[in-house]
């Protein structure tokens, strides 16, 4: 069973408007193209409408109505991170998205006030790669500067065994159209190449019902590349800290959503330890669960869209081992998925 509607990291809702914009990164990748010829992101502008609550939601907007309009302004570069102190074997290399989202059109719930908030997007997204070149690793860190409604979400996955990423993931998600290329499935998504450096990605957002990206059209991105340069050093990736809480806390967690159902939940397990971002020093609940893993199920968060834009999603096959969350402060928590051998094999921060 691929649970590809279980509420994913939940970022299926909390950060669907930066998958999105992470889309146009893959779409330029051409698998055919000389060594050569090959192009890295620079550049991504455009418009999401937010039609939907998920993507409304994914903001942070909870206290709107749909229908706020994205304009999104951002740059891309390549990185490295020589400082890795945490699991790494080799150096992580991957990209970094940062530039301005402007929301307009904000309307409240309760109010016919229109509202616009300008913030600014940063995205960190790290691989590590095995020596035959096979993903054992992977960091993403989503980071909204959004007035009031800031947040981070802090993701790290271990690929066991590694994961292969086939060189072809481009040409098997679309198929030619009139209108360019078009998504084999999932949402539809447009792909046009309007000069050899500039494309136009449109369509639809996940989780949206009547759109078929012609007759109504919920993105409009534009990417430029421009030829590789230099990947610019940065800080390796954020500590991961394990925290063992007291039997006796708060056993209702509820800061993180519902990723637990993402696993086959048996038995409450009475010794609460969670990875987290932070050292905690004080932990307002916290709950442990151990995972009937032989069941051959697959974690696929967002794969159908993501397979849908050339992106590889971070699946991976849950074994035997123990779920556990922490929730501290307001709305800040973690959690984590242990497997039998006590390696952490996801970790999930918002703060």
């Amino acid at each position: 069973m691929d649970r590809q509607n279980s509420g994913l990291f939940n970022l299926a809702e909390i950060v669907v408007l930066t998958i999105v914009i992470l889309a146009t990164l893959s779409i330029g990748y051409d698998p055919n193209m000389a060594p050569e010829e090959e192009l890295q992101l620079s550049e991504i502008d455009g418009t999401l409408s937010l039609v939907t609550r998920s993507s409304m939601d994914s903001l942070g907007l909870e206290d709107f109505r749909t229908g706020a309009i994205a304009t999104v302004d951002l740059e891309s570069y390549p990185v490295i991170s020589g400082n890795c102190t945490q699991f790494c074997e080799s150096t992580p290399s991957g990209i970094q998205i940062t530039g301005n989202v402007n929301v307009t059109k904000l309307r409240p719930l309760e109010s016919d006030a229109t509202f616009r908030i300008e913030g600014k997007l940063n995205v960190t997204h790290l691989w590590e790669y095995s020596s035959d070149s096979m993903i054992v690793r992977e960091w993403l860190v989503i980071d909204w500067d959004l007035a009031e409604f800031s947040s981070q979400w802090d993701v790290y996955i271990h690929h066991n065994p590694p994961k292969w990423v086939p060189s072809d993931r481009y040409h098997s998600s679309f198929i030619s159209s009139e209108q360019g290329k078009i998504s084999r499935a999932g949402p539809a998504i447009f792909v046009e190449e309007l000069f050899d450096d500039i494309l136009n990605v449109r369509g639809c957002l996940p989780n949206t019902a009547n759109c078929d990206g012609v007759n109504r059209e919920e993105m409009n991105l534009t990417s430029k590349y421009v030829k590789p340069s230099e990947p610019v050093e940065i800080q390796g990736p954020n500590i991961w800290h394990q925290v063992n809480a007291n039997s006796s806390v708060n056993h209702n967690v509820s800061n993180i959503g519902e990723l637990r159902n993402m696993f086959n939940l048996e038995s409450a397990n009475t010794s609460i330890d969670t990875w987290c971002i932070s050292e905690l020093d004080v932990i307002d609940a916290a709950n442990s669960w151990n995972v009937l893993g032989n069941t051959g199920t697959t974690i696929a968060p967002m794969n159908i869209w993501l397979q849908s834009i050339g992106i590889q999603g971070g699946s991976f096959t849950a074994t035997d081992g123990v779920w556990s969350e922490a929730d501290y402060g307001d709305e800040n928590a973690c959690g984590s998925f242990v497997n039998s051998e006590g390696v952490l094999v996801l970790g999930i921060s918002k703060m």
